[in-house]
């Protein structure tokens, strides 16, 4: 659909169910870390013979509620698109209406493969679980082929969810076939599911922040020509895959470990351990920003640029990728510094600076929104990154009395030495290349870039002490205190 019409309805559509679907149903959502948590301290207590029956009556209760919620978004959908994207033409708007209805069901369904993924992870299944977001992919993909009817997107989305419940249904069959006979089928009033209610509500209001946060910028890129909703979309997915994926896979190991210490007390061993997640985020993201920076047209070329997506589209989500991407290594080390505060059992300091950061974003882009457009907006988002970063390190730094990076913030700078080396090689690259490639090669040019990036990265890194094996030896190390 390229950026136009189709596309900005859709974004501005998919806002609420994704956040049903993907930030409370989704892998470590509150209704998938609530159903595991109930099942888990029944198990513990000797009390299994209760878990189908508790999890048949938490389904109900999230069914009664989510269901609720379905059916005002397809009552209220004009309403809610109004909240989203107030300024859209007419067409966005209608659009974006019709296809909220068709997927507000998604309220509902999130509830439930939240509920199914704990189920599955307590039978030691996390392979369906994490399988499920490509079931939904492959549903839009499929019925999108089917036809250009931009309305498929909307049914395509809702086909996704379902197979989803599909894909992890087995999970709930097993768990009531291996029920034992005379046990409660359904006790709503089970003090387990009372206490869950606790757990989820707070749960999900966090939650709520980084769906607010989509929807402030949606709602200025709605008062921009037709097309910017879609392109700071298409920008902020190519961001959201390091961020998803490598910056996942960095900090989930570091969090036990920093958990660990501080049960333990020690103070010297939480230091180094977040120093090692600042080097390992560092010395990822670094190099990203550059490629991002310098690489930006042929990535989105190589993603995006087919159909209706124009030459002119890459130009423009490429520019609006190249500021957002300046937030990425401060959106990693915000991130280790709120696992820190979870370690500490303190949620409630990160949740008071989303809240915060959050007016401060509003009020930026009602700033610059009409003077710089699109490119104000990706400033704005990632200087609300960069000052959330700022705010919870400092107040990370006042409660524990010892400056929280560590000889990571060393790391982190000759990081971003070594990165500009790189970049400034991937950009000559890119020059001398860019006037001899041919129409459609925008795959080659971006793997020279790359090549020439990663190479001039390592060889500056190791031309200042942090070769592979002293990185190795840095990240694998422990602490002197650690047994």
């Amino acid at each position: 659909y390229g950026a136009g019409v189709e596309k900005d309805a859709y974004t501005a559509a998919y806002i609420i169910p994704s956040f049903a679907l993907i930030m409370l149903g989704g892998l470590t959502g509150p209704f998938h870390t609530a159903t595991q948590r109930v099942i888990t301290s029944l198990r513990e207590r000797g009390r299994g013979d209760e878990v189908p029956g508790v999890v048949v009556a938490l389904a109900v209760w999230v069914t009664l509620v989510t269901g609720a919620g379905a059916l005002l978004a397809g009552l209220a959908a004009p309403v809610l698109i109004s909240g989203v994207a107030s300024r859209a033409p007419a067409a966005v708007f209608d659009l974006a209406a019709a296809q909220l209805r068709i997927m507000a069901p998604l309220i509902v369904i999130g509830g439930w493969v939240g509920i199914l993924c704990g189920v599955s992870n307590d039978q030691g299944d996390y392979k369906r679980p994490s399988l499920s977001p490509l079931v939904a992919s492959v549903a839009v993909i499929a019925t999108v082929l089917w036809s250009s009817d931009p309305h498929m997107l909307a049914w395509g989305t809702l086909l996704g969810g379902l197979g989803q419940v599909l894909l992890q249904a087995g999970a709930a069959v097993r768990l009531w076939r291996g029920r034992t006979p005379g046990s409660p089928i359904c006790p709503l009033g089970h003090p387990e599911v009372r206490a869950v209610w606790g757990m989820l509500l707070p749960a999900c209001v966090s939650s709520t922040i980084g769906t607010l946060a989509v929807v402030i910028g949606t709602n200025f890129a709605s008062a921009l020509p037709a097309g910017s909703i879609s392109v700071f979309d298409y920008a902020n997915k190519l961001i959201q895959l390091p961020l998803g994926v490598l910056m996942t896979a960095l900090l989930i190991p570091v969090f036990p470990l920093l958990t660990r210490a501080v049960v333990a007390g020690d103070r010297e061993a939480l230091r180094q351990r977040m120093a090692q997640g600042v080097s390992a985020i560092a010395l990822v993201a670094m190099p990203l920003v550059a490629l991002f920076l310098t690489a930006g047209e042929p990535i989105v070329a190589v993603v995006y640029q087919r159909g209706a997506f124009s030459p002119e589209d890459a130009a423009a989500t490429a520019r609006v990728l190249a500021l957002c991407a300046l937030g990425i290594p401060l959106y990693g080390l915000r991130d280790l510094a709120v696992r820190v505060f979870y370690a500490l059992n303190d949620g409630r300091t990160p949740l008071l600076v989303s809240v915060g950061s959050l007016a401060v974003t509003a009020g930026a882009m009602a700033l610059v929104v009409g003077p710089w457009g699109l490119a104000g907006l990706a400033l704005v988002t990632s200087g609300a990154t960069g000052l959330n970063c700022l705010v919870i390190t400092g107040l990370l730094w006042r409660k524990l009395g010892v400056w929280p990076l560590g000889e990571g913030a060393r790391d982190a700078l000759l990081a971003g030495v070594a990165a500009g080396v790189g970049g400034c090689l991937a950009w000559g690259v890119g020059r001398a290349l860019e006037g001899h490639v041919v129409a459609g090669s925008a795959l080659g040019l971006l793997m020279a870039q790359a090549v020439a990036l990663a190479g001039g990265y390592l060889a500056a890194l190791a031309a200042v002490g942090l070769g592979p094996a002293a990185v190795r030896a840095r990240l694998s190390s422990r602490p002197a205190s650690e047994p």
